[in-house]
């Protein structure tokens, strides 16, 4: 299970290190059931349906896209996970491509799929064609017209969903193309689980929104902003041994240090639960330093030491995989990042631990450093200009 916030107060894990690393999602259980039985009622009718939430970043929204995929992945349900990135937004085809390649490495009984739309996606997807032989001359769909051929054979072996999280990162044309594979496609078991910060005021996003709950069966999920009910909840579920008085200033400091980012918020608590102290010889925060007192820096200094913390708490191994992801492009696939490994140890094993520490995350395109905060932490906290220069060199040669 991925971990985020948490869903409840109840049974807590047995070891500090299983309560920072996955905790519940909590607060969200709302949105998360309504996902679900939108979702699971279109699947118990053989049909299709889309479920768009829509917040802020840091308030969870990726969370409860992947609570809701593993969720229906564990009831059998097989998923296609992107993750879109800003340089999705620059290529129509970017976004669309990111799709197939996902598509062919969580879904079975894409080789259904019609000979010529096989050959388009093995023709424009290296994925595709270690898979399949690029056929000359076979090139008759479009990719969008390929991805629907697929896609309905993966559908008709059995119910299907595709998490694209952040999907206003797409290009406007490929978040239409996206809206037109879930209208073609509604009358199968394929659930479209979508994540956005805003839908905007184009036609990509806001046209796609329209058109779910009316032309499209399913919803939108307006995910509520980070508030002191979650950082309450987090903070009691990170220190029950604590007093109320404690919890309340705490979740106060929490909401003023994150820049209502739960991702931040959720540094800071394993910090301090693994023993970082920011609070000079004191319970971080003091009754006088409060959000009511005292106004954060920015960046704030206690994130920068809950990175410090947690970042040298990492083996040499793990952390060197880390600074190279984040002088790489994004995504960084794996068998280019095997090019600059030379470690004894394996570096699928390597990425699969950081990953399951919430550092890092992963598609079919690659992986990726989890928020933009931490990427710039580590180039510019973690490494030495000569070491970045040399790093970039070798990554990025003239």
């Amino acid at each position: 299970m991925r971990s985020g916030i948490g869903e409840d107060h109840g049974s807590r894990p047995t070891t500090e290190h299983e309560l920072v690393h996955r905790p519940r999602l909590l607060c969200r259980s709302t949105e998360l059931e309504r996902a679900m039985a939108v979702a699971r009622g279109a699947l118990q009718d053989g049909v299709g349906a889309s479920v768009l939430g829509l917040g802020a970043a840091g308030t969870g929204r990726s969370r409860l896209l992947a609570e809701c995929s593993d969720r229906l992945q564990l009831e059998g349900v097989a998923i296609a996970f992107v993750h879109a990135v800003p340089g999705d937004g620059l290529d129509p085809i970017a976004g669309l491509g990111a799709l197939a390649d996902a598509v062919l490495t969580g879904l079975p009984g894409v080789g259904g799929g019609d000979p010529a739309a096989i050959a388009t996606l093995a023709s424009q997807r290296p994925t595709w064609a270690e898979r399949f032989q690029p056929t000359p001359g076979r090139q008759e769909f479009t990719l969008v017209d390929a991805l629907h051929s697929v896609l309905r054979a993966a559908a008709d072996e059995g119910p299907v969903a595709i998490a694209i999280d952040d999907l206003d990162r797409f290009h406007p044309d490929a978040i239409a193309n996206v809206a037109g594979l879930a209208r073609s496609l509604s009358d199968s078991p394929v659930i479209f689980l979508l994540s956005a910060t805003t839908i905007g005021d184009g036609e990509g996003m806001s046209g796609f929104a329209r058109l779910i709950g009316r032309e499209l069966p399913g919803m939108v999920l307006q995910i509520p902003a980070f508030d002191r009910q979650l950082a309450l909840a987090l903070v009691e579920w990170v220190f029950p041994e604590w007093e109320g008085e404690a919890h309340q200033r705490l979740a106060r400091r929490l909401l003023a240090e994150s820049g209502d980012s739960v991702f931040i918020a959720l540094q800071l608590l394993e910090a301090m639960r693994s023993g970082l102290d920011l609070s000079e010889g004191r319970r971080w925060p003091s009754p006088e330093r409060t959000f009511d007192t005292t106004i954060p820096g920015v960046p704030p200094l206690p994130l920068l030491m809950a990175l410090r913390h947690t970042f040298h708490q990492l083996d040499p191994i793990a952390a060197k995989a880390l600074q190279l992801l984040a002088a790489g492009p994004e995504p960084f696939p794996e068998k280019e990042m095997a090019g600059f490994w030379f470690e004894e140890t394996t570096l699928l094993a390597v990425l699969d631990r950081l990953e399951r520490c919430r550092w890092i995350r992963s598609d079919g395109r690659g992986y990726q450093i989890a928020a933009r905060s931490v990427r710039r932490f580590l180039l510019e906290d973690t490494l030495t200009p000569g070491q970045r220069r040399r790093l970039e060199s070798a990554l990025h040669p003239a």
